[in-house]
């Protein structure tokens, strides 16, 4: 029988929300050396509930042997890497009051230094007491490692095994070859040393052989943002690279997915009925988009950027997880509700209940604005949100469009005000502030029946400036 288009080019097409909630409850979790090295950097609450979650699902944990030896190879370093963020507290406390001392501001003759610094050394003497304190309380995780612990006792035997010298060398020839290709994964670390290059073409190597043999579809958790894993298009993550979903087809017959620990915390951690806080899949957010932020400038800082554009292509991504936290709080704050969450399927950002209305919402984080490509990202994000509410997904749907600042805010309102979509939904246009919070300048209704928040009243203007 002739397969269909369908059938012959599925890695192109995103998975339906049916297939997605299949994968999830069938699916093999195995988590790369950043989610696990992650685990350090979480605060208290969120380790705690991911291990639980982890713990819960210890039966469909495996992980590969390149994973567990890049993540022992680095464990030491990002433990040492937490305690030295005491120490960086301070000396940027002590660089602030240096600064003022000798400044810009002690060439003003109107302004006293001397006064607002004796009001500010109690303080910061105050605080380096208190660091001192939470520093004293630091597990001593270099003699003593119950994280590690317990991880080793979630993941068990369920463990890829080190390969022979002869299979190692030849899988790195592999791997070198790939590379030279620019075939994924692992082209985006041609710059590092051998083998260390190899690390995730090696990674993939396992987890075809895993999921072969276990004739399960493979979820990878993963906080990488790399080119060679995500297929991303204007700064927006669509999902795995359709390379690797054919070449897991073709090769083990199942499907291959991503997900990185906060979405993974949601998800599993519904389905088991583990109670995971909202604060623990925010901090995850938060630890991904830090780490992310530091790898960026030690790129920059290296040159290591390379001819596809890896330091651009990852900082268009952090701006677009950076716009997306800052608009889930303001939709939590405006429209007074409890929680937000992520929505299966993928048609949205996320959605949340006001009232009786279920609301989808999609944030697009623009570097530039542009007619044609601003009209034509509105008009696909509204055929997507139709598709939605259409299935009964959502009943309603805003778009939120972030930009670089309150005149860029402007600008794309007079570019949107003018054109009518069809469907309409709602539209509103703003920028993130210096403490990365969303401000909203301009909105544009839908053609149904405004949902809208009652903490705003629409003729203040203020109060929309000053949320």
């Amino acid at each position: 029988m002739a397969l269909s288009m369908k059938q012959l080019f599925s890695q192109h097409h995103r998975l339906s929300e049916e297939e997605t909630a299949s994968i999830w409850k069938e699916c093999v979790f195995t988590l790369d050396a950043n989610a696990l090295l992650n685990i350090y950097r979480y605060a208290d609450a969120t380790r705690d509930d991911l291990i639980r979650v982890l713990d819960g699902l210890k039966d469909r944990i495996w992980i590969s042997h390149q994973a567990a030896k890049e993540f022992y190879k680095n464990r030491i370093g990002v433990i040492k890497d937490q305690r030295k963020k005491y120490d960086d507290l301070r000396v940027g406390l002590e660089r602030a009051l240096n600064h003022l001392r000798g400044g810009e501001f002690t060439k003003s003759a109107f302004l006293k230094i001397a006064e607002i610094e004796e009001i500010l050394k109690p303080a910061i003497n105050e605080a380096n007491t208190k660091i001192d304190d939470w520093r004293s309380k630091h597990p001593d995780l270099l003699h003593k490692d119950p994280f590690l612990e317990q991880i080793a006792s979630i993941i068990g035997d369920s463990i890829g095994q080190e390969p022979a010298k002869a299979v190692f060398d030849e899988n790195c020839i592999r791997a070198k070859e790939r590379i030279a290709a620019k075939q994924p994964p692992g082209y985006m670390d041609e710059k590092k040393p051998e083998p260390d290059r190899y690390g995730d073409a090696l990674i993939w190597f396992e987890m075809l052989d895993h999921a072969k043999a276990v004739e399960r579809p493979i979820m990878l958790l993963t906080d990488d943002l790399k080119e060679d894993w995500w297929q991303i298009e204007g700064g927006e993550k669509l999902g795995p690279r359709p390379e690797l979903r054919e070449e897991m087809r073709k090769i083990a017959g199942v499907e291959f997915y991503l997900a990185n620990p906060s979405h993974f915390l949601e998800v599993a951690g519904s389905q088991l009925k583990v109670g995971v806080s909202e604060s623990s899949v925010e901090n995850a957010k938060e630890v991904a988009a830090e780490v992310a932020a530091a790898n960026l400038n030690r790129d920059q800082l290296s040159g290591e950027q390379g001819s596809s554009g890896f330091s651009w292509n990852r900082a268009r991504l952090l701006r677009a997880e950076r716009a997306e936290r800052a608009v889930a709080k303001w939709v939590r704050h405006t429209f007074d509700v409890p929680t937000v969450r992520r929505t299966p399927g993928d048609l949205f950002d996320f959605e949340f209940q006001f009232g009786d209305v279920r609301i989808g919402v999609e944030v697009t984080a623009l570097g530039g604005i542009s007619l044609g490509g601003l009209v034509h990202r509105v008009s696909n994000r509204f055929l997507r949100a139709h598709f939605g509410i259409s299935k009964g997904q959502v009943a309603d749907f805003w778009l939120f469009i972030v930009v670089s600042s309150p005149e860029a805010s402007n600008n794309a309102h007079s570019l949107l005000a003018d054109v009518r979509f069809d469907p309409q939904y709602n539209i509103s246009i703003g920028y993130l502030s210096s403490e990365a919070k969303y401000i909203e300048v301009a909105r544009i209704f839908g053609d149904a029946e405004n949902i809208s928040p009652t903490r705003i009243n629409e003729e203040d203007s203020d109060s929309l400036l000053d949320l």
